[in-house]
């Protein structure tokens, strides 16, 4: 259900994770195994009668903005808990005659199924299958039906389709228990429900939310068995559409660099194996207002410029690896926020010295494309690929001239530089009639794309590029694509990042601030220690219980960096508890898968 899913949400509803190892027996697997290890975890669980669900559904399906009403599933409406029939009745959301299992545990009673609705509209669904289409059911905003199918209201969809997995996963004929099955068309009967294809569009279009997760766990409270296509959205495909597990690991999102008031660059690191990444932008953390284009937007390299956006506001990106037939999970999400006005810049970063390569030593002057090396200005040697020395692309002397559509394509990438970089700027020209889009690179992530349009043997500045990249670096100009015409660079200059020095041994304990956060799946601890001492770091969630022990013992004086993984645990929020000669410090941490 996606009912004001804010960060203020994030942090109030409270997660509980599901037991440590809890899907451990379904790892790597896909299809029927998968399938089959599913239903041996879910199945026996805790029954309920069928009159406890009065009590029980008003907790489960509680209003997160009110806790003495709760939600129906099909209206939105929020009821007091004094409500009763026939203002809401229990609706078994896998039709009971569907299996012929009446109101009796366990299918009759499983709370994963069984929600809280309108007495009129339950009436309206009857036992008719999920499908879109029809006429708008009375009483609701946006619910129709027709003579074998109902559609929920798009909220709920998502909700609705991953209880029907549920139920087709949880019973399979055994101990006397119905054998539940989705089919892919409508007017089903006996056992079977309808439409396959639908569920899993809604499934897809309507992802899990924190209102969901929260459901989830409070079900589990009770059952003591989860919903594990809450957990893992991804096991729907691997057992209904054919998908396998990815290898791939996720990538990790990095700070965004070249913030506008209309862009920023996003970056991310590289997943062995990968064949391309899908960058999401989104307005929020939990991404239900997408920007246009990146949701998601498919990228070959490591970094990507977002365009179009509003000037002074926060923007919020995550990304996935993928290769020919599976994707990773999603990376730590990074937050930006533009610059206020029109077209303004990030101030200058703080630099060191400034260097300047002019090409004096690229002795290329003909029109053929060639390829080789040359010794820049900084000592370095510079490399050239496909690229001519002649006056068309020169700026101020000798400088290279990138071609068009040539293979390899067309490069120029500098020697390693050392002392980081603050800040780059560049000379460039079109050489020809066609128009120019050129990439920019430090390190293998986009940091710029200069164009031009019609300009042909006009010079242009590229502007100050702020990189605030340390260590060794690598630039590289490259086109964009093989439609970008030819364009000569010159006068690249860059001003490397400023020099400190930080003492092995800090003055004092300090604790760090947890980055990144939110985190998916691991985050790291800074710890500074003047002196040796005992310490311990634990993670707790919210209902106190102990989930990770991340150090404990004594600890070397100087500056160390402790990894919380969280691979195993469910998305909410955790508590770090940091133990140093007897003194507690807390700090709070959010996992958001």
């Amino acid at each position: 259900m996606k009912k004001l899913i804010t960060l203020i949400l994030l942090v109030t509803l409270v997660f509980a994770a599901p037991p440590s190892g809890y899907y451990n027996s379904a790892e790597g697997l896909s299809g029927t195994a998968l399938k089959a290890a599913l239903h041996d975890i879910i199945d026996d669980h805790t029954e309920k009668s069928y009159d406890f669900l009065w009590t029980g559904l008003k907790y489960t399906d509680e209003d997160p903005d009110n806790s003495s009403r709760f939600i129906l599933l099909y209206t939105g409406r929020s009821e007091p808990k004094t409500a009763s029939y026939p203002v809401w009745n229990r609706e078994h959301s896998w039709p009971k005659s569907h299996g012929d299992f009446g109101n009796s545990p366990p299918a009759g009673t499983d709370m994963h199924h069984l929600r809280p609705t309108d007495v009129d509209v339950n009436s309206a669904r009857g036992n008719k299958d999920y499908d879109n289409g029809g006429s708008k059911v009375s009483g609701t905003d946006d619910c129709y039906t027709d003579s074998d199918s109902f559609e929920p209201r798009d909220e709920v969809k998502g909700d609705c389709a991953r209880a029907m997995f549920y139920m087709a996963t949880r019973y399979e004929g055994d101990s006397g228990e119905p054998d539940l099955e989705l089919v892919d068309y409508t007017g089903t009967s006996g056992a079977r429900l309808g439409k396959l294809s639908t569920l899993l569009d809604w499934h897809k279009n309507d992802p899990v939310d924190d209102w969901e997760r929260r459901r989830n766990d409070r079900v589990y409270s009770y059952q003591n068995n989860r919903n594990p296509f809450i957990d893992h959205p991804e096991y729907v495909g691997y057992i209904w559409e054919g998908e396998i597990p990815s290898e791939l690991t996720a990538p990790v999102a990095q700070t965004a660099t070249n913030i506008d008031s209309t862009a920023f660059t996003a970056n991310w690191s590289a997943v062995e194996g990968a064949t391309g990444y899908k960058l999401y932008v989104g307005e929020d953390m939990v991404f239900l207002n997408r920007v246009d284009g990146y949701y998601p937007l498919e990228v070959s390299g490591l970094s990507d410029v977002v365009n179009g956006l509003t000037p002074d506001k926060n923007y919020y990106y995550k990304v996935k690896a993928y290769d020919d037939d599976s994707e990773s999970e999603f990376s730590n999400i990074i937050a930006v926020k533009t610059l206020e006005g029109n077209g303004g810049t990030v101030d200058p970063p703080d630099t060191g010295d400034t260097h300047i390569e002019t090409f004096a030593n690229f002795s290329e002057t003909g029109s053929s494309y060639v390829s080789g090396t040359f010794t820049g200005q900084d000592g370095s040697t510079w490399t050239y690929v496909n690229c001519r020395g002649d006056s068309p692309g020169q700026i101020d002397g000798s400088n290279p001239c990138l071609g068009k559509g040539r293979s390899p394509e067309s490069s120029v990438t500098s020697g390693t530089i050392s002392n980081g970089i603050a800040t780059l700027s560049f000379d460039y020209k079109q050489a020809f009639s066609t128009s120019v889009s050129l990439d920019v690179y430090v390190n293998d992530s986009k940091i710029q794309t200069v164009t031009t349009s019609s300009e042909q043997g006009t010079v242009k500045e590229s502007g100050t590029i702020n990189v605030n990249v340390s260590g060794d670096v690598v630039i590289k100009f490259v086109q964009s694509s093989s439609s970008s015409g030819q364009v000569g660079i010159d006068n690249v200059t860059w001003t490397s990042m400023p020099v400190s020095v930080e003492p092995l041994i800090p003055a004092s304990f300090k604790i760090g601030n947890t980055y990144p956060n939110p985190f998916n799946p691991v985050a790291v601890l800074p710890l500074d220690l003047s002196q040796e001492a005992y310490v311990k770091v634990s993670m707790f969630d919210l209902l106190g219980n102990e989930r990770q022990i991340l150090h404990d013992g004594y600890m070397m004086a100087g500056r160390h960096k402790l990894t919380i993984n969280g691979k195993d645990l469910a998305t909410g929020v955790y508590i770090l508890k940091i133990l140093h000669n007897n003194e507690l410090s807390t700090k709070k941490i959010v996992l958001l898968k």
